[in-house]
């Protein structure tokens, strides 16, 4: 990739548009509300902006910036930003079950300690998941019999809408055709059951079963692969992973079965023979990688990223020495509200929150530090700047957890990236950034 390709790599990450060159700058214009007119006269005000200064021409203007981030000149840069993504993770997992989606939709399963990178809307973002379980066996096998056929017959060899035929197609013979597995279950532990489906003929009723032997209605389009999930707390012990089919002749192709304890699917999981466990995701910066990445003296930090269904005290990114004593964190609060904190020899420096977050929703969150000069934007509203900050000395980061790994502080989502900027943002710049 060009410097120049990374640089717009980098606007189209900011901004979630995909046009021309032109285009995505522009898109990145308005959400700064620079005003109308030619792109030099735009990008002039944008870095400005951007560095809060006002610089007169825009040749001076890029060097600035091209400066700021460490570079020789504008078309030397690798990015607009420093992305914690990209510096070099440690990755600790000690399993090879962990999927993810590759840049052409093929479902792959990635090694042990490594990261795994899918692709949502042609977006790379990492995942960062707490252990699951998948409690079905065959998975993707349901000619197996273990999977029980009722009014239902099962066709495999068929097209999966990724290059390969290794999904299956299930048709109902009569009403309430049903496809169904009962692993054993814990009495009272919210399940989620979830298959990929995609609708063949027919416009009947789709059903999910989850826990208990009930059918739960779910949309399916009329076209195209989706993830179907249904959540549901079993009464019994003798849980239910399957599909109902109301209407007889109609057809569904599925893949991909999983029955977990949680109230949010997690990334798919492969079964055979047994129930399969995939290991948390431990995402770290570690010593030349972090130190290389970090600004000492000043910056600022945007996560953008996908909490998962629970937002409650969760552990965005905590920046740390290792202990509790110095840190820069981006959390949730018990009221699942964002709260950016520093703490500097183990006292609270800067601590703000605001902007109540929902589940399995994108929110980007920034964190701007300086001596005697920080604050945060959240969703497009920044904070209160509290100018009596002092600066923690840290040395890694941990990304999705808490520094401790808690697995309660798990965000069980994504990250689209994670921009460093070795400068602090001004106020208003920051909440452009942070905007969805």
């Amino acid at each position: 990739m060009s410097n120049q390709s990374a640089v717009q790599a980098h606007v189209r990450t900011l901004t979630g548009t995909a046009g021309s060159y032109s285009s995505d700058w522009h898109a990145l214009f308005d959400r700064f509300s620079i005003a109308a007119g030619d792109f030099n006269g735009r990008l002039l005000a944008w870095i400005n902006a951007m560095l809060g200064a006002s610089y007169p021409d825009l040749p001076g203007a890029m060097a600035a910036y091209a400066t700021a981030l460490g570079y020789d000149s504008w078309s030397s840069m690798g990015g607009l930003y420093r992305d914690a993504l990209d510096a070099g993770l440690t990755v600790t997992r000690a399993d090879a079950t962990g999927t993810y989606f590759d840049s052409s939709g093929v479902l792959r399963v990635a090694d042990a300690d490594t990261a795994r990178f899918t692709y949502e809307n042609g977006y790379r973002e990492l995942l960062v998941g707490e252990s699951r379980t998948n409690l079905v066996t065959r998975s993707n096998e349901f000619s197996n019999a273990v999977w029980t056929k009722t009014n239902s017959t099962i066709t495999s060899g068929v097209d999966d809408g990724e290059g390969g035929t290794s999904a299956f197609t299930m048709t109902a013979t009569a009403a309430n055709g049903l496809l169904q597995q009962s692993p054993t279950v814990t009495s009272g532990v919210a399940l989620v059951t979830s298959f990929y489906v995609r609708r063949r003929t027919g416009s009947g009723t789709f059903n999910l079963r989850c826990g208990d032997n009930v059918n739960i209605p779910v949309t399916l389009p009329a076209t195209g692969w989706h993830r179907l999930e249904v959540t549901s707390t079993p009464t019994t012990t003798t849980g239910r992973c399957g599909i109902t089919l109301a209407t007889s002749g109609d057809a569904v192709d599925i893949k991909y079965a999983q029955l977990e304890v949680g109230s949010k699917a997690s990334s798919y999981i492969p079964t055979t023979s047994a129930a399969v466990t995939r290991n948390a995701d431990r995402v770290e910066l570690l010593g030349a990688d972090f130190s290389t990445l970090w600004p000492v003296t000043e910056g600022t930090i945007l996560a953008d990223y996908v909490i998962g269904s629970d937002t409650v005290s969760k552990s965005i990114l905590d920046i740390s020495d290792g202990t509790s004593n110095e840190r820069v964190r981006i959390v949730t609060t018990s009221g699942s509200a964002i709260n950016p904190i520093i703490t500097d020899g183990a006292a609270t420096v800067f601590n703000q929150s605001g902007g109540t977050l929902t589940g399995s929703t994108r929110y980007k969150t920034a964190l701007a530090f300086k001596l005697d000069d920080s604050n945060y934007a959240h969703a497009g509203t920044a904070g209160t700047a509290d100018t009596s900050v002092t600066l923690p000395t840290v040395d890694r980061m941990m990304i999705g957890a808490n520094l401790s790994f808690v697995s309660s502080t798990i965000i069980n989502g994504r990250f689209r990236a994670i921009p460093v900027f070795p400068w602090r943002l001004p106020g208003a710049a920051m909440a452009a950034l942070a905007a969805a």
